[in-house]
Parts: structure tokens; C-alpha cells; sequence
């Protein structure tokens, strides 16, 4: 059985991952052409892919 401080890690590991996904997104479209115009679209576009890796992180340790 995990520790309370081993889950706690584990919960702030995959937050950390997730926000490093979400600004790396956000970064990477911020210098596309397409959204270089609006300032706030690639920050949401960021902002989904970590909340969808944060999810997918949960349920695949779910799954093991």
C-alpha cells in the first residue's frame, strides 16, 4: 500500500508533467503563423493538451 506522501508526489509528479505539456504547446503554437495574430489561443490550446494529459496520466494508472 502507498504512503500518503508517495501519492501526494505521484499527484504533484503528474501536475508538474502536465504543465511542462501545456507550455511546451503553448510555446511551440505561439510562433505558428496561424495563431500569431491572437495571443490568447495557443494559451488555450496549452491549457487543453495539460488537462488532457493530466487525465490520461490518472487513468493510466488506474489501468496498472
Amino acid at each position: 500500500m502507498a504512503t500518503k506522501w508517495g501519492e501526494l508526489f505521484v499527484w504533484v509528479g503528474r501536475f508538474v508533467v502536465s504543465l511542462l505539456v501545456a507550455l511546451v504547446i503553448a510555446n511551440g503554437l505561439k510562433d505558428n503563423p496561424i495563431f500569431y495574430k491572437d495571443a490568447i489561443k495557443p494559451w488555450l490550446a496549452g491549457i487543453f493538451a495539460g488537462t488532457i494529459c493530466f487525465f490520461m496520466l490518472n487513468i493510466m494508472a488506474k489501468k496498472s
